[in-house]
């Protein structure tokens, strides 16, 4: 009897379709998940949809090989986890190679499709979603082998062929890492200009690696080169494009073992957070900002984006707001990683966009739409930091609140007419007038706030009972302490801007006066509201809101007070530290609002006058000693091993 030949042309497996191949790969669903001709904007949307989907798909893979690689290094399987993750590489080159096909759309097309696609965003992509998902584990596999051979990221790449497989495996995590900070990823965040190859960021690892080993390479030298290439990127606000500075941090902290993530809300305007992750214990962040404020050439001495070293200070634009204090926080979260600090608690390093204007770019949309990667137990920020000389009393200012901005618009009304007939009209600029001069000389009753009496008990042993003694009591221990009380004693007004008539010939119906107004934390915008209507009084004008941000302070009975209090008393010993308020505002508020953080302004600073700074802060020839860069590096070092361990 003849043996039955199988017949290969008919399908086994279950399911639809007309051969196993169809089934197996469920072509039939496959190929239904595009749109058909008639449903089609443009018929572009065909290359769109299957270029996109078929990322999704590679990124899938990616990560799939990644989570196995990541376990296969947690059991110290070093060869099959890198066979892995060079398949995982291939995979992500592959999802963003295809997105070069969309280059064959022309700008009108992409326009015409983008109309369907909704809300729809490439930061949404799931695949891409996953691999920052699944990029921490990876990282934190690697460094637990690497500091299993107490190996520095520096001392790996300065003996790399000494620890072969362990090098090989930190030149496959740059190739994974390469593509994911690449412009041409779904969502990505684009920013200065990256290397091609992930061999080229390698060699600019190999060489800050060997630098960091270099023993004639001081943190001093570190700090001061780091500032200079911070300055040297343009990043004045508007428009930002701070994602350039965020890209350089990022370089600069990962050749040094510390892991960091870029957030934007639009490429160009990215925030960096770097960690250093800790054991659960309660966390530190140090906060600052990368914008700065517009610098005119024509009225320094040297080039405001120079970043040029002239007798000890470094010049240029934000030398001083902040980017000095970027570049000191950075240097010494690089040194302790260097160092393999393993903190009880997250240590975690913010470089924000957008605290010059604050339209919602930095710190305020991080808090809002990323709050677990900025929350924190405890943070530390601009604000304060300045070594008063009372004569001859040492007085180091930490800042613990800030008042609240509320500016707000006065609105009054007269009734238009002729400039060449005045009496017929009722000139709203004259009624205004009237109300700006009851503004000017409004003198609020001052309250006894807790940092004015902690600032007077701190420098000069007691606290006036009455709130009206404060002013004169403190000008008579020394006229700066005058000046620095002065505005923390109440609600201030200030009338800044006025617009009326917009033609000499025509008389003001309407002048609209904008007010700087400044709150004590705790106070609101509707008692500021009833103190200005009482200091007004009745008239036709209305009151407009334009906004109401900060107010806020945080308790001195804390780690982080205990911090800043022992590092002054190594520093400068018999010196105090003072509470303060500061009178405008900083970023703290927003951590201070959503997480409940114990947040300080503190940055010390010696060689350089309160005096001084205040005038060269958002004016011309800003810069900065460095000494007093050096003197940071040591606080935040101080800070993070006394508040973290």
């Amino acid at each position: 009897m003849a043996a039955e030949i199988e017949d290969y042309s008919q399908p086994v497996l279950p399911g639809q379709g007309a051969s196993d191949y169809e089934r197996y790969l469920r072509t039939d669903e496959l190929l239904s998940l595009q749109k058909t001709p008639e449903e089609m904007a443009h018929r572009d949307e065909l290359l769109f949809q299957t270029v996109h989907q078929s990322s999704e798909l590679w990124l899938k893979l990616a990560c799939f090989e990644v989570e196995t690689a990541t376990e296969q290094l947690r059991g110290k399987e070093i060869t099959p986890a890198l066979r892995l993750l060079r398949r995982a590489n291939d995979s992500l080159k592959i999802a963003t190679q295809l997105l070069d096909m969309l280059e064959h759309m022309s700008p009108w097309e992409y326009q015409t499709i983008r109309r369907v696609l909704g809300h729809g965003s490439g930061f949404d992509s799931p695949g891409f979603r996953n691999v920052r998902r699944v990029s921490p584990s990876l990282g934190d596999a690697f460094n637990a082998l690497r500091r299993e051979q107490d190996l520095s990221l520096a001392d790996l790449y300065v003996r790399g062929r000494q620890f072969e497989e362990l090098y090989q495996l930190a030149e496959a995590l740059i190739e994974w890492d390469e593509p994911d900070q690449a412009q041409a990823l779904p969502g990505a965040v684009a920013g200065a200009e990256r290397a091609d190859h992930a061999r080229e960021r390698g060699r600019r690892l190999n060489e800050a690696a060997a630098r960091a080993g270099d023993p004639s390479m001081t943190l001093r030298d570190e700090v001061v080169d780091l500032l200079q290439r911070l300055i040297r990127v343009d990043t004045t606000n508007p428009p930002g494009n701070e994602t350039a500075a965020a890209e350089l941090l990022r370089e600069y902290l990962e050749s040094n073992g510390v892991h960091c993530e870029l957030y934007a809300r639009v490429p160009e305007r990215a925030n960096l957070v770097a960690r250093i992750p800790g054991d659960g214990g309660p966390s530190l962040a140090f906060l600052s900002h990368t914008d700065v404020v517009i610098a005119d050439p024509a009225e320094w001495a040297h080039d405001p984006f120079g970043g040029e070293l002239v007798d000890g200070e470094v010049w240029g634009r934000g030398a001083l707001d902040m980017k000095g204090q970027v570049a000191a926080t950075a240097v010494a979260v690089a040194s302790l990683a260097r160092e393999g600090f393993r903190p009880a608690g997250d240590l975690i390093f913010v470089a924000a966009a957008d605290e010059e204007v604050g339209d919602g770019f930095g710190l305020q949309w991080l808090c809002r739409e990323h709050p677990d990667a900025v929350r924190a137990d405890y943070s530390l920020n601009e604000g304060a930091g300045e070594r008063l000389d009372l004569d001859g009393k040492a007085v180091w200012v930490c800042a613990t609140a800030e008042k609240m901005s509320a500016p707000f618009k006065l609105r009054v009304r007269g009734r238009s007419g002729h400039a060449s007939m005045p009496g017929i009209a009722d000139n709203a600029l004259l009624k205004a007038a009237v109300y700006i001069d009851r503004l000017g000389a409004y003198r609020p009753e001052p309250r006894i706030e807790p940092e004015v009496a902690g600032l007077l008990q701190a420098v000069a042993g007691r606290v006036p009972e009455q709130p009206a003694e404060l002013l004169p009591f403190a000008r008579g221990v020394h006229p700066l302490l005058g000046d620095l009380v002065e505005p923390l004693l109440s609600l201030t007004f200030a009338p800044t801007m006025i617009e009326a008539s917009r033609k000499r010939n025509v008389i003001p119906a309407l002048c609209e006066v904008t007010v700087d107004s400044r709150l004590l934390p705790g106070q609101s915008v509707d008692e500021q509201a009833g103190v200005v209507h009482a200091v007004l009084g009745d008239g036709d004008y209305e009151l407009v809101s334009l906004e109401a941000q900060g107010g806020t302070r945080s308790p001195l009975d804390s780690p982080l007070w205990d911090a800043v209090a022992s590092f002054v008393a190594a520093e400068d010993p018999g010196a105090v530290v003072a509470p303060i308020c500061v009178s405008g505002f900083t970023d703290s508020h927003w951590v201070r609002d959503a997480f409940g953080t114990v947040a300080y302004g503190f940055f010390p600073a010696r060689a350089m006058s309160i005096e001084q700074a205040a005038l060269l802060i958002h004016s011309a020839n800003e810069r900065v000693p460095v000494g007093d860069l050096e003197l940071g590096v040591r606080f935040v070092r101080h800070a993070a091993r006394s508040v973290l361990g």
